[in-house]
């Protein structure tokens, strides 16, 4: 992996750190079902994107932690793959990386 995408890498998994903090403040706080907007997992380190979603979805996506949650068109890191798609956001794969 180059160092270009070393760093594309970390800013998913800062995005999804920050995505679980937030889920975890919020836990029991808000009604269930409720719309919460997750920062986009995606490479690039200037996204401010939001997918809007609720705390199971996002729970039920990364039960698998190779699992990030993407606006569509965003950027990935090479050899991800795309194998899910919701209204508005794509689901990508560590794992084909």
């Amino acid at each position: 992996m180059s160092s270009h995408d070393m760093s594309k890498d970390q800013n998913q998994r800062m995005s999804r750190a920050a995505n679980e903090r937030m889920q975890e403040a919020i836990d029991g706080q808000v009604p269930y079902g409720t719309v919460i907007p997750f920062l986009c997992e995606c490479a690039d380190i200037e996204c401010l994107g939001r997918i809007n979603m609720n705390a199971s979805d996002y729970e039920g996506i990364h039960i698998d932690r190779d699992l990030y949650i993407v606006l569509r068109d965003h950027p990935t890191v090479d050899g991800e793959k795309v194998v899910g798609q919701e209204d508005g956001y794509n689901i990508v794969s560590k794992a084909a990386a």
